[in-house]
């Protein structure tokens, strides 16, 4: 509370104002100053607290800068593309180690009505594409390691494929993952937190699929999948990033009726 009101503009100014009265009440009643002194205490109080404000602000201003964007690999639906923008504002190089990403949830929605032929996802990249591995275990890490140094008030940009090893049915439907990010930076490695985002993960990219009718799934309940989405879009509505096209299907998904 206190903190942010400390922040508030007017209430931080009413605050300063307070803590000078009482300092200088003290200080006449401890040292029985004159009013001279009373008056260049104060205005050398002001001055440390204007120096401090600037020094916060200077501080603020010297910090990287980070902009993360997750998109869908346009050949496999279940492989996300990580977009990082870096800016540096400071006047010194700054070392960029590495992206650091977590699980904090997984959720499996495929579509009960079709199969298919799989093969891992990774066996098709193009040779050299870059691209990090996350398990879907809650708490698991995945590190993409980028070893570059930025100049001061330059920028780093770097893209690559996030993947999983999760392999569950046959890669048809939607693979939620709700995963966190840090940027590693500095010596030793300092951290940046990155938005919270939502991508569709499988191991498998399906090569050919085969559409069956309902009465074959008589166990299938769509109030499962329909749950499992509504608790993903609640990720998204908490401030989640998540791609268009998976956001789209999701909706579509809570309002499913099969």
């Amino acid at each position: 509370m206190l903190k942010k009101l400390w922040s508030d503009p007017v209430w931080s100014k009413v605050i300063s104002g307070a803590i000078l009265a009482a300092l200088l009440a003290v200080a006449k009643y401890a040292f029985n100053l004159s009013l001279l002194k009373l008056i260049l205490a104060g205005a050398a109080f002001l001055l440390i607290l204007a120096a401090l404000w600037y020094w916060t602000r200077l501080q603020k201003r010297w910090k990287l800068r980070a902009e993360l964007e997750v998109s869908i690999d346009r050949d496999f639906s279940h492989v996300a593309i990580i977009s990082l923008r870096v800016f540096n504002p400071g006047s010194k190089p700054v070392a960029l180690a590495a992206v650091e990403f977590v699980t904090r949830e997984h959720w499996d929605m495929p579509d009960p009505l079709r199969m298919g032929t799989t093969d891992l996802v990774v066996n098709y990249f193009a040779r050299g594409t870059p691209y990090t591995t996350i398990s879907d275990e809650k708490g698991s890490v995945a590190t993409k390691a980028l070893g570059a140094t930025l100049e001061p008030r330059d920028s780093f940009r770097v893209s690559f494929r996030l993947v999983t090893d999760r392999a569950e049915g046959y890669g048809i439907g939607l693979f939620p993952f709700h995963l966190s990010a840090e940027l590693l930076h500095g010596r030793p490695n300092n951290r940046l937190a990155l938005p919270d985002f939502i991508v569709s993960l499988h191991a498998f990219t399906n090569l050919s699929m085969t559409t069956f009718d309902k009465p074959i799934f008589p166990t299938f309940k769509p109030s499962t999948i329909q749950r499992d989405a509504n608790a993903v879009l609640s990720r998204v509505q908490q401030g989640a990033l998540c791609a268009p096209e998976i956001l789209a299907i999701l909706k579509k998904t809570a309002r499913v009726n099969l």
